[in-house]
């Protein structure tokens, strides 16, 4: 006797499990929400976010560690440049002046070298943070207009069944 009385809501029930894919709790009607909460859509879509946030996370994380060694890098180069500058120092006070410019000459040649490598990392550090930038901004877009495309084939189909009925 009471799977009669349960035999009216059977279709709402099928259709509304139907609909539960990608659902999000703030613009689900009342046929959405039950097929959100019967087919695990409200958790599919919890999951997704968490996932997009620890990556996030994790991209900031690797930001911040890139610049730290950016940083050690541009500062052990610059103790190097004053330690070659100091040696150059000490080696002017004892050498003749063609010796002198040979000995600038090369320090010159590897401070150049060294300040070429610092740009070569600098300019890596940037395209990451470039990349970063991207990677975190255009899918969150990405994902908000195939959210409200989806939404509102959702609400285009359940019009179209409500005036069917």
């Amino acid at each position: 006797m009471r799977l009669l009385n349960l035999l009216p809501v059977l279709p709402v029930l099928l259709l509304a499990a139907c609909s539960a894919s990608d659902c999000d709790p703030n613009q689900a009607g009342l046929i959405t929400g039950i097929g959100c909460a019967i087919g695990g859509g409200f958790n599919t879509r919890d999951d997704n976010l968490k996932t997009a946030d620890e990556i996030a996370q994790q991209n900031a994380d690797i930001a911040k560690k890139q610049d730290q060694d950016a940083i050690i890098a541009n500062n052990n180069a610059q103790d190097k440049v004053a330690q070659l500058e100091a040696k150059l120092q000490a080696m002017n006070d004892g050498l003749d002046q063609d010796q002198q410019q040979a000995n600038l000459d090369a320090a010159h040649a590897t401070t150049q070298a060294q300040m070429a490598k610092i740009d070569a990392v600098q300019q890596e550090i940037d395209a990451l943070r470039t990349q970063i930038s991207n990677a975190q901004n255009q899918p969150s877009q990405q994902q908000v207009e195939a959210l409200k495309a989806k939404q509102e084939k959702e609400k285009q189909d359940l019009l179209s069944l409500a005036s069917q009925m």
